[in-house]
């Protein structure tokens, strides 16, 4: 759960949001293990020093909330935590407080890529195992184009060696 605590300011704009606005009031044993942190060091301090790199886009979600009084669903990758994938749901449930669910989907990202590699690489062999009419030079350069595609590479090329009758001088 986070407070909105804006900055002391003598003059009469709309409140500005910035990461530092926002304290951490609130967290569950989950969120205290994603973010590898003791409870200590992230209860009562701000955004910024509790999420780090990751402190901006959870700003602009919390932000969104308090202004709009809508919900807000994101999916946000982690720069702190390079690879982290997780969605954040927040809400409002009462004015200048913001509360946050926080869920980890980065091996659920995972295994859907590896599901479509594995059905693009199916797709290519029943694809492959219906060219037995197709000229040599034709599933050649499919296999070439399909071994590229599937690697994720921008080029490739097959070198064929020329085999010669050992027999003959």
């Amino acid at each position: 759960l986070f407070e909105h605590i804006p900055f002391e300011s003598d003059d009469d704009e709309a409140p500005s949001f910035g990461t530092g606005d926002f304290t951490l009031i609130a967290a569950n044993p989950a969120l205290v293990g994603m973010l590898h942190k003791e409870e200590t060091k992230i209860i009562g301090h701000r955004l910024a020093s509790v999420m780090g790199k990751d402190a901006p886009l959870w700003a602009d979600c919390l932000k969104r909330v308090l202004q709009s009084g809508r919900p807000v669903l994101e999916s946000l990758r982690g720069q702190e935590q390079p690879g982290l994938l997780y969605e954040l749901s927040a809400y409002s449930p009462e004015p200048g407080k913001v509360a946050c669910i926080v869920k980890d989907v980065s091996e659920i990202h995972v295994i859907a890529q590896e599901m479509r590699l594995n059905e693009a690489r199916f797709a290519a062999l029943y694809r492959l195992t219906h060219m037995d009419a197709a000229p040599e030079d034709e599933v050649v350069r499919f296999s070439l184009d399909q071994a590229v595609q599937l690697t994720g590479s921008v080029a490739g090329y097959l070198f064929l060696a020329q085999v010669h009758d050992m027999g003959r001088g």
